[in-house]
């Protein structure tokens, strides 16, 4: 993961000449993008959440067994109480 966020990093150092992490942290939130874990986390919870609206009986098991308890893990780690939808997520993690 760690070499996943050096190269996001490494995108804005190179449209900025900035070598700063903390102008690059401040880039990121002044032109809306979240940082990569807080990203891949988002797009997690947006899986999670089609496969709670899904109308197949599979994938209703798997959200039961498996999805539910991730969900509400992710949102814990944010300090999210409650089901939310995917955008909510993002509002909510960015804040």
């Amino acid at each position: 993961m760690l070499s996943l966020t050096h190269s996001w990093h490494a995108i804005f150092w190179k449209l900025f000449a900035t070598n700063d992490v903390d102008c690059i942290n401040d880039f990121h939130r002044f032109m809306g993008y979240l940082p990569l874990v807080t990203e891949i986390d988002a797009r997690r919870v947006g899986f999670l959440y089609r496969t709670m609206s899904c109308n197949n009986t599979v994938m209703n098991f798997l959200d039961d067994v498996f999805g539910r308890y991730e969900l509400q893990a992710l949102l814990a780690k944010y300090d999210i109480t409650g089901i939310c939808s995917p955008r909510r997520f993002r509002f909510l993690a960015r804040n």
